[in-house]
């Protein structure tokens, strides 16, 4: 349960969070490709997952999936923040 509530704070944030910093690193005229890439990767990687996940959980057990499952959540905190962290900072402020 704590492993999945730790995940749950890393997952539940991901997508906005993903989004925005995707378009902060594009140029706007490059937006609309850009993500419509990014939804066409997930949309392929969602069902190679389950693919690969299904016999990895028969091999681990339904509990031992599930703490594999957090575990591997959990994984992504420390690339996030080395992605986030070494990434320079804006340079122009757009005003409104």
């Amino acid at each position: 349960m704590i492993v999945f509530g730790l995940g749950g704070l890393v997952w539940a944030p991901f997508t906005p969070i993903a989004y925005s910093f995707l378009q902060s690193g594009v140029a706007p005229d490059e937006q609309q490709q850009v993500v419509t890439l990014w939804t066409t990767g997930s949309m392929v990687a969602a069902p190679l997952g389950l693919m690969i996940g299904g016999p990895l959980v028969e091999l681990a057990g339904a509990g031992g999936g599930l703490v594999l499952s957090g575990g591997l959540t959990l994984l992504l905190v420390p690339i996030a923040a080395f992605a986030v962290l070494r990434r320079a900072p804006d340079r122009h402020v757009v005003r409104g």
